[in-house]
Parts: structure tokens; C-alpha cells; sequence
């Protein structure tokens, strides 16, 4: 007779409840309900990192190339550990910070770099030499290996943001040009040297992605035995995370206001069921 009884104020108790991202809890024992909004209503973010969308490849120009849509997060300007070290430099109003790199894992800010080497060169002929002189002091410098790839690690994003990635590979001088193809769900391959001529430039591209948590992975390859170039990159938030509307915050409302009102409906019956149990 008591599991009966238990049965059917539990069976109706569930009857009123519509289908719903809430999750009612009964403790039978004090005949207490304590209703919870859970995890239902969050976005459970993905372990894994997002789908880089790449835009066009394109052909490195001037200073308007590096990009100022959104707000600015942080950029890095790579290069080799030796001399007096890889300097900052601001172009097109973005500052990227100089970050030296000797074979070790390395980071800085938000940024972390898998093993990788610093290589730099200089180069009198044009096209480069017509550059603006914060320009070549990015492009003149980069990251590189012609056997490991490399891994980059972002922290800190904002799941459900919207980020822009941009970044460089140029060499100028009469190095071995590289091909270098950055992967993050999609990939696009940079040439570092098109015209493969002492003082050409390289490429550039942007990609954008929306975090699905609070880390993304990109990695840096190319073939066996032929280098990997990259001088720089930079992250820009280019949407913001869109709070709740006025119309979402009032159906919520309702719907904990239409929630209170089952759980009183419901109270006495469990509370009789209780009652019942008690009796000898």
C-alpha cells in the first residue's frame, strides 16, 4: 500500500510537469521538493578546438594589411633567441610583441608555442625594402623548422566569442623559401616567397572561428625536409558574446514563476503520501 501510495503522487507529480530544461529532484524520504535549474540552460562547451573558416590568400603589400576589425586581443612578432633579442613593433596601429625562440617551448601572454626555432634576415631589394620600416621588422624575423611541427596554444577565449586569427610568412632574403600550412579544422597553406627572388614577399591570410572553449589549437607543418615560415600572427575579437534579451530574461521568469506553482500543487500530495506511511 505504500509503494502505491508513492507511486501515484509521484505519477502525478510528473504529469503536470511539461517538457523542459528543468530538472525537479523529490527527497522522498522527508517528503521535501527542491527544484534546480541545471546545465540545461548553459552551453556545455566542446573539449575539442573550433573550425578555423580561412579567408583568401593574399599577397603581402603594406601596412594596411594587418588587420584592425574588432578589439584587439594580443600578437607576437617571432624570431630567433640570439643577439639582442626579437623587438616589438606596432604596424597599422596593432602592437606585436617580440618573442624570441631557441628550439624550447615558449610563450608569452596567451600564447604558447610548442619547440620551435628563431631564424632572422635582412634584405635591401624591393618589393620588401619599400615596406614601412615596422613592417620589415615583422617580416624580417620568423619561426621555424624544417622537421617538427608546430603547435600553437591559445588560452583564454571566451566561449561563444567570435575571433579573428591573422598571421605572416614571408622570407626575403635568398633563404630557402618555405610552404607552411596552418590546420585548425580547415587548413591554408602561405608561400614565403612566390617569386622565390631576394627582396620578394610572402603571404598572409585571416581566419575566424568561434570558440566552442576556452582554448584553441592551430599547428604550423609543411613537408618533409622543407621549411616553415612564420613571422607573426594575431588574435582580435570581432564579436561580443550577446547577453540575454529583455524578452528571454521574462520567459524565464514565467517559466520559474509556472515552476513554483506545480511544485505547491504538488507539495501536499507528496507530504500525504508521507503521512500515510507513518500511519500503523
Amino acid at each position: 500500500m505504500e509503494n502505491a501510495n508513492r507511486s501515484r503522487a509521484v505519477s502525478k507529480f510528473r504529469s503536470l510537469i511539461p517538457m523542459n530544461p528543468f530538472t525537479l529532484f523529490i527527497h522522498t524520504n522527508s517528503g521535501l521538493l527542491a527544484a534546480g535549474v541545471l546545465s540545461a540552460l548553459s552551453l556545455a562547451s566542446s573539449t575539442e578546438a573550433a573550425s578555423i573558416t580561412w579567408g583568401a590568400i593574399q599577397g603581402i603589400t603594406g601596412d594596411s594589411d594587418v588587420s584592425t576589425n574588432g578589439v584587439f586581443v594580443g600578437a607576437l612578432n617571432l624570431g630567433g633567441s640570439g643577439g639582442p633579442g626579437i623587438p616589438s613593433t606596432t604596424v597599422n596601429g596593432v602592437l606585436f610583441t617580440g618573442l624570441g625562440l631557441n628550439g624550447s617551448p615558449a610563450s608569452s601572454g596567451i600564447f604558447a608555442l610548442s619547440a620551435a626555432n628563431g631564424v632572422g634576415f635582412l634584405s635591401a631589394d624591393p618589393p620588401f625594402s619599400t615596406l614601412s620600416p615596422d613592417y620589415r621588422t615583422l617580416l624580417s624575423t620568423f619561426m621555424g623548422s624544417s622537421s617538427v611541427n608546430i603547435t600553437l596554444t591559445i588560452s583564454g577565449l571566451l566561449v561563444g566569442q567570435s575571433y579573428e586569427f591573422e598571421w605572416w610568412s614571408n622570407i626575403s632574403s635568398s633563404f630557402d623559401p618555405a610552404t607552411t600550412t596552418a590546420t585548425a579544422g580547415n587548413a591554408v597553406t602561405l608561400l614565403s616567397s612566390p617569386n622565390g627572388l631576394n627582396g620578394g614577399v610572402g603571404q598572409f591570410v585571416i581566419g575566424t572561428f568561434l570558440a566552442d572553449s576556452a582554448s584553441q589549437i592551430i599547428t604550423f607543418e609543411g613537408l618533409p625536409g622543407v621549411n616553415r615560415a612564420v613571422n607573426g600572427f594575431q588574435l582580435r575579437q570581432i564579436a561580443t558574446v550577446p547577453e540575454p534579451s529583455a524578452s528571454t530574461l521574462t520567459l524565464l521568469a514565467l517559466t520559474l514563476g509556472g515552476l513554483t506553482l506545480i511544485v505547491r500543487r504538488v507539495l501536499p500530495s507528496v507530504r500525504k503520501s508521507t503521512k500515510s506511511r507513518s500511519i500503523p
